[in-house]
């Protein structure tokens, strides 16, 4: 159900980007894609790393019958991210505002994008929350069937009615899009999390922001490294670069749903495992998710990079030139699979720190190469930067694992246990 519905997601998230591509056109889309960025950025740090230890906390919290402070965690987790919301989206629109001459031709839509971080922020803590206490499927229709949806009919009825769709409108109608989801994510949420008991220890923000600031680092270098791209190519090409990169970034996106369908049940199940200390389990379960999940990565891959000329024809007849970008990703993101779920092990047991490090090796990869090979050739150069800095990250969480952990996760290591093994 879980891929069913991912792919689902994603399906409507590419309508979406054709629908905004041939609306906007190409400079204009590119002009909506930083802004949106930049207002994930944001959110992220809004998050404060919050919504990646929900799936942890709460799935250990309601492990060990302590549904009560799970739930008093959820609520202190949902204030401090509002708060941190409203304080940064402020900080937008004041900066859009004051640096408008500067900002141009992006001030206009960066301003909207300020209207786009409080429910972006609170949707994707509902998601963290509502995965930990293990209601996979509400964790994903709000943020990946109905928010896309919604956006998708918006978009419908403004090329219907012949109205001129500009940047600055697309984001205010994904705004409004995000805000509904995120009710449907709040109500969902409360239904999931199981009543509290008479009493519970209390939970103390005090604690609760130490304990999510190694995720806060490992949010802001995943969303950094997801972003990079799109900023360098903002910061040395034209807006017109930024337009043909995304649609084969959206492609990249189609590529990791056997990954992230299949991560959004193991996530917690590890975390479970591992705080029951069953460690033999979390190898076991590991090597059937590799395995798993290579095959089904391949197998979304190999399809798109064949068709990826016509895919992207799509977008619109210039688009089609970013078809090797597409053949990169393809090759990446399969490599990315047969290395394991690196990154979720690491955070799932409690090894955030170790994640963050190879991070941030994977990032300054992307930023250098970037810096170079964008001046160079544009989005193919970007594409390459993120590719690079991809395998370096996946090859440096894979030796952590083998060193921490005393299994390797690897396609290779999958192979070659006994088949009565797993």
């Amino acid at each position: 159900m879980s891929l069913v519905i991912r792919l689902a997601g994603l399906t409507l998230g590419f309508l979406q980007a054709i629908l905004c591509a041939r609306l906007l056109g190409v400079e204009g889309y590119g002009t909506f894609a930083l802004s949106l960025a930049v207002a994930q950025i944001a959110a992220t740090f809004a998050l404060l790393g919050l919504h990646n230890l929900a799936v942890c906390r709460v799935a250990e919290l309601l492990a060990n019958r302590a549904s009560s402070e799970a739930r008093r965690f959820a609520g202190r987790a949902l204030g401090i991210a509002t708060v941190a919301g409203l304080a940064l989206s402020g900080l937008l629109a004041i900066a859009a505002v004051a640096l408008a001459q500067w900002l141009e031709p992006y001030d206009a839509a960066l301003l909207a994008a300020a209207m786009l971080i409080v429910p972006v922020t609170l949707m994707l803590l509902l998601r963290g929350l509502t995965q930990g206490a293990g209601a996979i499927i509400g964790a994903q229709l709000p943020g990946d069937v109905l928010r896309p949806a919604l956006f998708c009919l918006a978009l419908l009825g403004v090329s219907a009615t012949g109205a001129m769709l500009t940047p600055t409108y697309a984001l205010l109608l994904l705004a409004a899009a995000f805000a509904v989801a995120a009710v449907v994510a709040a109500a969902w949420c409360r239904f999931a999390m199981p009543p509290g008991e008479a009493e519970a220890p209390a939970c103390s923000d005090f604690r609760l922001l130490p304990a999510a600031a190694p995720f806060l680092g490992l949010s802001l270098g995943t969303i950094a490294m997801a972003e990079a791209a799109t900023l360098l190519l903002a910061l040395f090409a034209e807006p017109s670069d930024v337009g043909i990169y995304q649609p084969a970034a959206r492609l990249l996106v189609l590529m990791t749903v056997p990954v992230q369908a299949a991560a959004m049940a193991f996530a917690p199940r590890v975390a479970e495992l591992n705080a029951r200390g069953e460690a033999e389990a979390v190898g076991a379960l590991t090597r059937r998710f590799t395995l798993a999940t290579t095959a089904g990565t391949t197998i979304v891959s190999l399809p798109i990079a064949l068709t990826a000329p016509w895919l992207l024809a799509l977008f619109g007849d210039e688009f089609a030139l970013a078809a090797p970008l597409v053949w990169i990703f393809a090759a990446t993101q399969i490599l990315n699979a047969a290395s394991g779920p690196v990154g979720y092990l690491m955070t799932m047991t409690g090894r955030p720190g170790s994640s963050l490090r190879a991070q941030i090796a994977g990032l300054a990869v992307i930023l250098a190469g970037g810096t170079v090979l964008v001046s160079l050739y544009g989005a193919g150069g970007a594409a390459l930067a993120t590719a690079l800095g991809i395998l370096v990250w996946n090859g440096a969480l894979l030796r952590v694992v083998r060193r921490e952990l005393g299994f390797d996760p690897s396609l290779v290591s999958a192979f070659r246990r006994p088949a009565g093994a797993a």
